[in-house]
C-alpha cells in the first residue's frame, strides 16, 4: 500500500489520464468509492475524447453492480473508441447481469469483430447463450474459450461449463 501511495504521489503533478484511471481503480479497490469517482472524473475532464478512463469506470461500476451506470460508461468508451472490443464486452456483461441476454449477445458479437481470439469474451458469450437456453451454441463458445488464453479462474469456469453442458440431458 505504501509503495502504491508513493508511486501515485510521484506522478500527482503530471496528471496523465492513465494515472487518473489507475488511481481510481486503486481507490475503488481500497473501498474509497468517492475518491475513485473523483479520479475517474478528473481523467474524463482531462481527456474527454479518449476511452480508457470511461472503460475503467465502467468496469468499476459493473463490479459494484451498478449496471445502468456501467452501460452508460461502456457506451461512452465505445463512442470514443468504436473499434475497441473492451467497452462492448463490458457493456455485454452489464446487460447479461440484468438478464438482457439477447442484447448482451449482440454486444459480444460486435466485440468479436475486433477481438476474435479473446477467451474471456467467448466465455461470457457462451454464458449468455446458455442462459438463453441455446446450449449447443454455448458449448461451441465454451470450447472456443478453452482453446484461447484465459486466466486460471476463467479456465476453471470454462471447464465446469463444458462439463455441465455435456452432462445435461
Amino acid at each position: 500500500r505504501a509503495d502504491a501511495d508513493r508511486a501515485l504521489a510521484a506522478v500527482e503533478s503530471r496528471r496523465y489520464i492513465d494515472c487518473d484511471r489507475f488511481r481510481g481503480d486503486l481507490l475503488n479497490a481500497r473501498g474509497d468509492w468517492a475518491g475513485a469517482v473523483k479520479s475517474y472524473e478528473a481523467g474524463v475532464a482531462r481527456a474527454p475524447s479518449l476511452p480508457p478512463v470511461y472503460l475503467n469506470w465502467a468496469r468499476a461500476l459493473l463490479a459494484r453492480k451498478d449496471y445502468a451506470g456501467a452501460v452508460a460508461k461502456a457506451q461512452a468508451a465505445h463512442q470514443r473508441g468504436p473499434k475497441w472490443a473492451d467497452p462492448l464486452e463490458v457493456w455485454g456483461q452489464a446487460l447479461a447481469a440484468q438478464g438482457q441476454y439477447p442484447a448482451a449477445v449482440a454486444q459480444y458479437t460486435a466485440a468479436y469483430a475486433y477481438a476474435p481470439k479473446w477467451g474471456a469474451l467467448q466465455l461470457h458469450w457462451g454464458e449468455a447463450l446458455d442462459r438463453m437456453g441455446d446450449r449447443t451454441a454455448a458449448l461451441d463458445h465454451y470450447r472456443q474459450a478453452s482453446a484461447l488464453a484465459l486466466s486460471d479462474a476463467d479456465r476453471a469456469i470454462v471447464s465446469a461449463k463444458v462439463a455441465a453442458v455435456v452432462a445435461a440431458p
